[in-house]
């Protein structure tokens, strides 16, 4: 368990976690926006063992409130693969998220 106070522990959670979920041969890199990436945090790329890869922009979050996501959701469609990382994410804006 990772106790998260502010953005960068966010960013160490994320990291702990995908370190321990991916499986053998696959690699996670966590980059910071570049400056033509306004309002992200970082970029995700994730590469297969075969050299198939993923990007996903990140957004670190201390809290991921409903009406906030729900204010965020353009910004966040706008950007493609996009992942919001906050400590807990409630039901409600889960669903949000999904929907």
């Amino acid at each position: 368990m990772v106790e998260v106070v502010g953005k960068p522990d966010v960013r160490r959670a994320l990291q702990t976690v995908l370190g321990r979920i991916l499986p053998p041969g696959w690699r996670a890199t966590l980059q910071p926006a570049g400056a033509q990436d306004s309002g992200i945090d970082a970029i995700l790329d994730i590469v297969s063992p075969t050299g198939d890869r993923s990007r996903a922009c990140v957004e670190f979050r201390t809290r991921a409130e409903p009406a906030d996501v729900y204010r965020q959701l353009p910004w966040l469609q706008q950007r493609g693969a996009a992942l919001l990382v906050a400590p807990r994410i409630s039901p409600r804006t889960r669903k949000i998220l999904a929907d």
